[in-house]
């Protein structure tokens, strides 16, 4: 024994060397241990544990304080032994259980420790140290609906533990019940006014979730509580709310206030600036950027604000003068070269855009991200083929400088493919013929050897889609994922994308087999579908983004078709079938497609009806006595013809007005860019209304607003022209030859509305012209379309189902009786 250990047992008036006293030399030496414990000499108490155990092995207090000693040492493996006998002996259970539980805690063991917890918490329902330890172990678990009853009777217990107050309040979060969570924050608030974390929780969540009243309500007690507080994140919180709500003097206010108290908080600064420039108050937002460049800093982040303020007030040329200057001080700025190519084309120097890319898309990290303005470099109506032999060129150019995504060039092309179809110069041949140009190398590597198939009851069927997620593909697919005949088919999803959100999770449990394929090689991928032995393979993505065309092309599967995600041919051979109906690919339209029309008896797709509380209204004609026409889709569909057709039924109907809805419209230099084509076609700027994005139900409730919808051409509308039908509201069309320029047309020949489809310009403009002066009908049939649509086969999901499922049977009873396979379909 050494002399510190003797000065212990002397202080606890113990002999150091007693003789014939086993008795009290135990207890003196559990005293010791203890008291070396409280002191944070963990290897003294097991020094003198260990003593007392040499004397009596079986004494409680010994090895419980042996088992403190050893956790905290981390001796974990033996401490579990020790302590966990105690337990289960019911020796000094509940301290036992208490150490064993935070042991558990420290080595992870999350599920262990919740056991523990909860056998203590069943004997001691009332002791909130158990409590606590037990809403630890299961709020890490992520057991959110668990620690929220937990918390409510810890709490009741000991109702000042902000701690579990906060974790409560992160637990409603997490379940979605943020409604509770702010109305319970709401009872303690006000009694921890000074406590930042907790200001900025509530603060968060009622601007996250919108409830602005109340935010500003708060912050102005918090303001009466400390006139002279400034907490810059509820300031940028603020702001926030105030852009929500639209309000660019609220944002002005707080930008003065940081002003008169000379703040130099550069990150609110510019968080105001570009709400203010998005809210479109240029003076306000110029004010403050200069006072930001003389009294702040001269930083990469307000040059930026200052190019984006002259785009904005499409001052172009300035724009570009000031871009110019910014590029050479940053000139790996990609924010920058983006606003230069932009204010260069609108003001038509495509070759200075050109120029402007070329210079300095060698030091892009985001190449592939441009390659959408390769296509605006060159006239469609000079040819395309220049434009083809440039992008060519780029994009060998980023694959010889190793471009880390190199790998996504035929994503690239089909990029190319997408854009040629909403150009109205361009002719449906010449897309085929340049899709047959760019899978070109994708066709050489076609394989058409089979794997042999084992006999089976149930065909598979394997889909491949990025877009199995909140994307409008899955708003067709769920119908069909949802209806299946479990009895006669297995699904296999292929998932190309790295987020699975909640719409990926609810078809992975709808599926027979989910595989996530994202990053994956085209030879993986191939035989993974292989292995699974797959008899249907069918696209979702066509020449979208996320596609994996290159699977296709070595044939992986018996069949493959195209469906749903694209809009006209994939221009590979070994695409068998696009899945379609007559209506969209006619037999006079079949030499457009590579692959073969499999045609559906109840249209190309079902459809999901919208599931908000949301009516039709009355004709807006009837009260205000003029018609109001619109259109509600992207941007990138208004082209020269379909701006001039609508101009020319607005000049047929006097007094009538033109609804443009797409987000690129909350851009005031975009706005400008239209109205001053409106002008050159003779259209009065009042007559055209601008609208951004909102959200769904706001976006559905717009089309009360309007009596008739004009269409675009040779791109159609296809969901918006769904979701119209469903509120009301016609469309004009006007129907071409290829897949995408039919679907307003089908859509409307599904719910008896053939009449508003022309064939040509003149009858495009006619009818629209037409209809507008027959007031009294466009009512009633507003009136009954909602009807119409909900008892439209296309809505009847079981049976649009089971007509897909007829038709994929019929494809695969032919491959077999073609291979001589001898398989029951």
């Amino acid at each position: 024994m050494n002399r510190q250990q003797r000065r212990l047992l002397a202080k606890s008036g113990q002999n150091p060397n007693p003789e014939n006293q086993l008795g009290p030399q135990v207890i003196s030496l559990n005293h010791a241990a203890l008291q070396a414990l409280q002191s944070n000499q963990p290897d003294l108490a097991v020094h003198y544990s260990e003593q007392a155990l040499s004397i009596e092995p079986a004494n409680i207090d010994a090895q419980f304080n042996l088992g403190v000693a050893l956790v905290n040492l981390g001796q974990h493996d033996r401490a579990e032994g020790i302590l966990n006998l105690l337990f289960k002996r019911q020796q000094r259970a509940l301290e036992a259980g208490q150490w064993l539980c935070h042991l558990y805690m420290v080595r992870g063991q999350l599920d262990a420790a919740k056991r523990v917890g909860r056998l203590l918490a069943k004997e001691h329902p009332e002791d909130i140290h158990i409590l606590r330890l037990l809403l630890q172990a299961v709020y890490q678990l992520g057991e959110y609906d668990e620690y929220v009853n937990i918390a409510n009777s810890y709490l009741k217990l000991n109702s000042t533990d902000l701690a579990v107050k906060m974790e409560l309040v992160s637990a409603l979060t997490k379940l979605d019940r943020q409604y509770e969570a702010i109305e319970f924050i709401k009872t303690f608030i006000y009694d921890n006014a000074q406590n930042k974390p907790l200001i900025t929780i509530f603060s968060n969540l009622l601007v996250n979730f919108k409830r602005f009243d109340e935010f500003f309500e708060f912050v102005g007690k918090l303001e009466s509580i400390n006139p002279t507080y400034v907490d810059l994140d509820i300031n940028k919180l603020e702001m926030q709310a105030y852009f929500e709500t639209k309000d660019k003097f609220g944002i002005a206010r707080i930008l003065d206030l940081f002003i008169e108290r000379g703040l130099t908080y550069g990150e609110n600064y510019i968080f105001g600036i570009r709400a203010l420039i998005s809210l479109e108050d240029f003076n306000a937002a110029l004010k403050f950027t200069r006072y930001y460049r003389s009294n702040i800093d001269r930083d990469s982040e307000v040059r930026f604000c200052l190019a984006h303020l002259f785009l904005k007030r499409a001052k172009f040329k300035s724009a570009i003068r000031m871009l110019d200057k910014l590029l050479k001080l940053s000139p790996e700025d990609d924010r920058l070269l983006e606003l230069l190519m932009k204010a260069h084309l609108e003001v038509g120097q495509r070759d200075q855009c050109r120029l402007a890319y070329e210079n300095f898309s060698h030091i892009s990290k985001y190449k592939d991200l441009y390659a959408n303005y390769i296509f605006q470099f060159f006239d469609p109506a000079g040819g395309i083929e220049r434009i083809r032999t440039y992008y060519e060129e780029k994009m060998d150019e980023f694959t010889r400088l190793e471009n880390p995504k190199a790998v996504e060039v035929p994503i690239n092309y089909s990029q190319y493919m997408f854009w040629l179809h909403s150009q109205d110069n361009i002719q449906p041949f010449d897309i085929r013929k340049e899709t047959l140009h760019f899978t070109r190398n994708l066709n050489k590597i076609s394989q058409r050897q089979i794997i042999g198939v084992k006999k089976r009851e149930k065909i598979r069927v394997g889909y491949v889609s990025g877009d199995l997620r909140a994307h409008v593909v899955g708003f067709y697919f769920n119908p069909i994922i949802s209806n299946y005949d479990k009895s006669r088919f297995e699904t296999y999803c292929y998932y190309n994308h790295r987020e699975e959100d909640t719409f990926s999770l609810g078809y992975k449990s709808l599926c027979d087999k989910w595989i996530n394929i994202f990053g994956m090689s085209d030879q993986q991928v191939i035989e993974s579908i292989r292995h699974d032995q797959i008899d249907i393979l069918i696209d979702l993505s066509g020449h979208t983004a996320w596609n994996r065309l290159g699977v296709f092309a070595h044939k992986p599967a018996p069949i493959q078709a195209m469906w749903i995600g694209y809009f006209n041919t994939t221009g590979l051979s070994s695409m068998d079938y696009i899945i379609t109906d007559s209506d969209l690919v006619p037999s006079t339209s079949e030499y457009l497609y590579t692959e073969r029309p499999l045609r559906l008896a109840l249209g190309s797709a079902p459809y999901t009806l919208p599931q908000l509380n949301i009516a039709t209204n009355t004709l807006p004609a009837l009260s205000s006595g003029n018609i109001s026409f619109g259109c509600y889709a992207s941007e990138r569909k208004f082209n020269d013809l379909v701006l001039r057709l609508w101009s020319e039924v607005l000049k047929g109907v006097p007094n009538s007005t033109l609804s443009l809805k797409s987000m690129e419209f909350e851009e005031y230099w975009v706005r400008e860019k239209y109205l001053d084509k409106f002008d050159k076609l003779g259209i009065d700027r009042s007559r055209i209304k601008f609208f951004g994005s909102s959200p769904f139900f706001d976006y559905l409730a717009e089309y009360q607003n309007v009596d008739l919808m004009l269409g675009t051409f040779p791109y159609n509308t296809a969901t918006t022209c769904l979701e119209a039908l469903w509120m009301g509201v016609p469309e004009i069309s006007l129907r071409g030859d290829m897949l995408v320029s039919r679907v307003s047309a089908a859509l409307h020949a599904r719910v008896g509305l053939e009449d508003f489809v022309a064939d040509t310009e003149e009858a495009f403009v006619a009818k629209a012209i037409e209809w507008a002066g027959r007031v009294d009908d466009l009512a009633e049939i507003r009136a009954s379309l909602r009807g119409r649509l909900e008892n439209s086969p296309m809505t009847n999901h079981k049976a649009f189902t089971a007509a897909y499922e007829a038709a994929l049977e019929g494809a695969w009873r032919k491959w077999c009786e073609e291979q001589g396979a001898g398989r029951d379909a």
